[in-house]
């Protein structure tokens, strides 16, 4: 059976489009703040997960987030937001142009991510990521209230977008992200932030049909 025309590409951010630590201890490394005593970079924060799925479902904006995750982990609010900050490490190489060039194909673009409110402003603000502001469309978790994987998440994206589930393209680091959009209809495409993401993705978009790729 022939696949449906794309006519929405979706990216996640981090991992995907943009670069993360991935590992708390070189967070802290970078902001040059202190590791708390205790802390160990597998299960950095036991038990805390209440307070950053609220974060970045937006039931808890910035200054009270900082100020409880501060309190419950020993640290000063100034420190915690600054490793928070250090999480960001730029584009991947090849995004920019991979977006300068979804801009001249006959399709839209968007973004669709598990983020906060304080990461949301510096991707908005920062001009490394200009890139990612020249997106169509911006989904956000702590926007809209729900995360991934949660089929209404993806379903929002077919509302506001007006494009039916099987002609949206996503890419994601996730595998239950993956799995979900899959099953709502999505064409989907994991990518693994080790593997030159910016390459695979022009690869997919290539085989996927997309003028101009």
């Amino acid at each position: 059976m022939p696949q449906t025309p794309v006519r929405l590409v979706c990216f996640d951010l981090g991992n995907v489009l943009v670069r993360l630590t991935n590992h708390w201890l070189l967070a802290f490394e970078r902001a040059l703040v202190r590791v708390p005593d205790g802390f160990e970079d597998a299960h950095p924060w036991p038990g805390h997960d209440d307070i950053f799925n609220a974060f970045e479902s937006g039931r808890l904006d910035e200054s009270a987030f900082f100020r409880e995750a501060s309190e419950r982990v020993g640290m000063q609010v100034d420190h915690l937001e600054s490793v928070f900050d250090a999480w960001l490490m730029g584009l991947f190489v090849g995004i920019d142009a991979l977006i300068e060039r979804l801009a001249g194909a006959r399709v839209d673009t968007a973004c669709l991510s598990n983020t906060n409110g304080r990461h949301w402003s510096t991707l908005h603000r920062v001009p490394a990521y200009e890139a990612v502001r020249r997106l169509d469309h911006h989904f956000a978790s702590h926007l809209i209230g729900i995360m991934k994987p949660d089929e209404r998440i993806y379903r929002h994206v077919e509302d506001r977008t007006g494009c039916p589930a099987c002609s949206i393209l996503f890419f994601d680091d996730n595998e239950a992200n993956i799995r979900a959009a899959t099953e709502r209809g999505w064409q989907t495409c994991m990518i693994d932030p080790e593997d030159e993401p910016a390459q695979r993705m022009t690869e997919h978009l290539e085989s996927a049909g997309i003028a101009g790729f």
